[in-house]
């Protein structure tokens, strides 16, 4: 099963890395402190599956953002595709816009 990721420019190579040119996106993020990403994850998961005001299902999509503050995990990210209006989480999660970067 092949896992959607959003679209991106490379703008240089190297032999051990990209830097790639992201235009706007949205996610659903959760913030929660914890040492394993569990909570966070979890969070995000229940979203995309229709734990949300409209009931509507989304794909998984790649890459999991996680951002971590010194050993634990400070948030995690699940990224939105194809539209620019997401209905509201129910449970511990937020929608984002994301600018280009």
């Amino acid at each position: 099963m092949a896992l959607q990721t959003f679209p991106y420019t490379i703008i240089a190579t190297d032999q051990s890395f990209e830097v790639r040119r992201m235009k706007d996106y949205f996610v659903v993020k959760a913030n929660v402190e914890e040492s394993r990403g569990y909570v966070g994850f979890d969070a995000c998961f229940r979203y995309i599956s229709g734990e949300n005001e409209a009931s509507q299902r989304f794909a998984m999509t790649t890459p999991v953002l996680n951002k971590m503050q010194g050993v634990k995990m400070k948030d995690t990210a699940f990224v939105l595709l194809n539209q620019e209006h997401f209905p509201q989480p129910q449970g511990n999660a937020t929608i984002e816009k994301v600018p280009s970067s």
